[in-house]
């Protein structure tokens, strides 16, 4: 998705702020658990970019409304961790590559995934609906709650891409800039659902 050569770079950073609807960038394991509707592995199936207008804040009890750059990524769960099972999940990110491909736009701290990724994503629903008028969920706290999966079976580990790789989540658990075993992460989110009980 991103390979394309581009003919502009827009970095927007107030809206981007504003709009991204998270509590922040960084955030414990229990912060992610808690906000979290659905915790899954998968892989992505489709990526699609559209323009929408969007409520981007309110001031004085009036909202502010921008058009802003959005990708829908149809995520297929191999794994649900949290919630019940679905076969396709609809993942909306802010930025991304226009339609028609001639420029690109990105928010700080904005999360993204590439067509090629498997992903483990902590997402929570949004009251939107895509493009399609189908269920969309975003990824919890920003960037804090996307890890890429590499490897397969029990030698599956998550890391942090960059700009995420020195986002410490829970760094007395183990959860940092390092790789994490896939395993412990399960059994840590296993710990955290217990925990809420």
């Amino acid at each position: 998705m991103y390979r394309h050569t581009l003919g502009a770079l827009c970095v927007v950073s107030l809206a981007g702020a504003a709009l991204a609807e998270a509590e922040g960038i960084s955030a414990s394991l229990s912060d992610l658990v808690r906000q979290s509707d659905r915790v899954v592995v998968g892989r992505v199936e489709s990526i699609q970019t559209v323009i929408e207008d969007h409520v981007a804040s309110v001031k004085d009890g009036q909202p502010i409304t921008g058009r802003f750059v959005f990708t829908y990524v149809d995520l297929v769960p191999t794994e649900h961790l949290v919630g019940g099972p679905s076969d396709t999940l609809t993942v909306r990110l802010l930025g991304g590559i226009h339609p028609g491909g001639t420029k690109f736009t990105t928010y700080p701290d904005a999360p993204a995934v590439s067509s090629t990724e498997r992903v483990l994503l902590f997402l929570k629903g949004v009251p939107e609906r895509g493009p399609d008028n189908e269920m969309v969920h975003q990824i919890a706290f920003h960037r804090a709650g996307k890890f890429r999966v590499e490897g397969d079976g029990p030698n599956a580990r998550l890391v942090r891409p960059l700009p995420n790789s020195g986002l410490e989540i829970d760094p007395q658990e183990g959860i940092g800039e390092g790789p994490i075993d896939l395993d412990r992460m399960r059994a840590l989110i296993r710990d955290e659902l217990v925990r809420d009980q």
